[in-house]
């Protein structure tokens, strides 16, 4: 009995003191949590008065069955079986609902890797004292203990910072580790990158890796962890998404098997390389495998390995939210969309669901149901391919137009000079200096170059209005303009925009204006 109260008042006399000290410590100085500030950060508040900085990563979605297709991986990589590329497929867990432009689902993910201070804060009964050394990755700690920082953040969230957490469908959003998708996503740029960039070995490093990554050697990290935020952030504003600490995802670790991931799942997945691995190794498609337990039986912790995490959402949040996924997911494969060239569906699949229901025979239904799934999958693929390619035709059009704007400025400075030629040179000029007959020749020979590869590229550019109107039906082509404005680079959305009307007025008209478009084109 003596114990049992004894035991009571130490446990209130503990919560009192952690309240206490909780209550007592001193407000972060932004220097500790985000030292490279910027106004598109999104900051969740902690334990201790402490802060973790979060970034948006948009995944150029809309609705909640869209999902966007990314190859991760390498062909580059010397561990094929577990870097080789492999496609696979992306989306975000909010969207943007208090405005029809920022419908584009996101997820969002730890600015920095989580410090040494910010571990402390949400692990330790006692609040640590903000310093800089805190700023540190928080390493040396196993993926149990990641997670079981995942948990205990966010049930402190959801007692004191439920307000500040993003919601989707009005059901609050939660911290856990990254799955290999998403984090390789991000760490490549995402959608801040041209296709090209993303398929890199690592994401733009204009100004060399040792500005971006901390690896071993004497020229960057010298043996030693260093403190987050000190180098450059990748185009998403990530911060040592390469090197400093190797960081732990959520999801097992599995091998590459061509085109796909193997079937078993193995140890701790592993990414982005630490201070430890050398220059030449560094790349987003780096990764390891690290075993749950150490040969000691213990949980498998390294010097190096740290974690970094993210911001997710439920799937299912509600009746409503259900009913909209099965309505999209009714829809995923079928023909009846209208959306082929002509705007006519044939809706073979809604044909033959319609005879395999007045089917009795269960066997021979069986088989038609499989057939019909299979068509469904089918018709899911060719939409997806075709869905590609008009995005490619919407970005080569807009580079078409702004290389027709270049072009054309060409042109024109070679007619301002052919003009001051002609002012120069009158007839009976003596032939010398510019007036030279060869010079005169040559002038014209430039002017009607440029005019050449202007109109030849002004020709291409209709071309491309003509066959895609061909191709493709007007609603189709709207649906991923709407995509490309969410994933464009921003000095590309704007030729897009002007290649999309160019392109409606075709669908309206069927008239082939070159004059017009090169006009456009010139003042956009």
């Amino acid at each position: 009995m003596f114990n049992t109260v004894f035991n009571q008042k130490c446990r209130v006399l503990t919560a009192l003191f952690m309240f206490s000290a909780a209550a007592q410590a001193e407000q972060w100085d932004e220097k500790f949590y985000n030292p490279k500030a910027d106004k598109e950060d999104v900051i969740m508040p902690m334990p201790c008065h402490g802060s973790m900085v979060f970034r948006i990563v948009k995944t150029g979605t809309k609705s909640p069955l869209d999902d966007m297709s990314v190859v991760l991986g390498s062909d580059s990589g010397t561990e094929a079986f577990a870097e080789h590329s492999t496609p696979n497929y992306i989306s975000g867990g909010f969207s943007g609902q208090n405005n029809e432009k920022e419908q584009e689902r996101y997820f969002l993910m730890a600015k920095y890797e989580v410090s040494q201070l910010q571990y402390q804060a949400v692990m330790n009964e006692q609040c640590p004292s903000p310093n800089l050394k805190g700023r540190q990755p928080a390493v040396d700690v196993s993926w149990f203990d990641a997670v079981n920082f995942s948990h205990k953040y966010n049930e402190w969230l959801m007692k004191n910072g439920r307000d500040k957490l993003p919601k989707e469908d009005g059901v609050s959003g939660f911290i856990r580790l990254p799955s290999n998708t998403e984090w390789e996503y991000a760490a490549r740029g995402g959608i801040a990158v041209s296709a090209s960039e993303f398929r890199e070995n690592t994401f733009p490093v204009p100004n060399g890796l040792k500005a971006y990554a901390w690896f071993s050697g004497s020229q960057s990290a010298n043996g030693r962890l260093q403190l987050g935020g000190l180098l450059e952030p990748n185009p998403l504003g990530l911060f040592d998404m390469l090197g400093n600490a190797s960081e732990m995802m959520l999801d097992p670790f599995k091998l590459n098997k061509l085109d796909r991931y193997h079937g078993q799942n193995g140890g701790v997945t592993v990414r982005g390389g630490s201070y430890l691995t050398s220059e030449s190794e560094i790349s987003s498609a780096l990764r390891i495998e690290k075993p749950f337990y150490a040969a000691d039986g213990k949980a498998d912790k390294a010097k190096d390995m740290g974690f970094r995490v993210v911001i997710a959402a439920p799937v299912l949040t509600s009746g409503d939210r259900i009913k909209q996924i099965e309505n999209e997911w009714k829809n995923l494969g079928n023909d009846n969309l209208k959306n082929d060239s002509h705007g006519s569906g044939s809706n073979i699949v809604g044909k033959l669901e319609k005879i395999t229901n007045d089917i009795e025979n269960e066997n021979v239904k069986k088989e038609l149901k499989s057939l019909q799934d299979a068509l469904r999958s089918a018709n899911q693929s060719r939409d997806e391919q075709r869905d590609h390619a008009i995005r490619s035709v919407l970005e080569l059009g807009a580079f078409l137009c702004t290389n027709i704007a270049d072009l054309e400025a060409n042109y024109q400075q070679k007619v301002a000079a052919q003009n001051y030629i002609a002012q120069a040179c009158p007839a009976g000029s003596e032939p010398i200096g510019l007036c030279e007959p060869t010079a005169i020749e040559e002038s014209k020979t430039v002017l009607a170059e440029a005019k050449g590869v202007r109109d030849f590229v002004l020709t291409y550019y209709a071309d491309t209005i003509v066959s895609t109107s061909t191709a493709y039906n007007i609603a189709t082509v709207q649906t991923q303009v709407d995509k490309k404005q969410l994933t464009g680079k921003a000095n590309l959305t704007e030729y897009v925009d002007l290649y999309w009307k160019h392109l409606q007025q075709y669908y309206k008209d069927g008239k082939v204006n070159r004059e017009q478009w090169l006009a456009d084109c010139k003042q956009w």
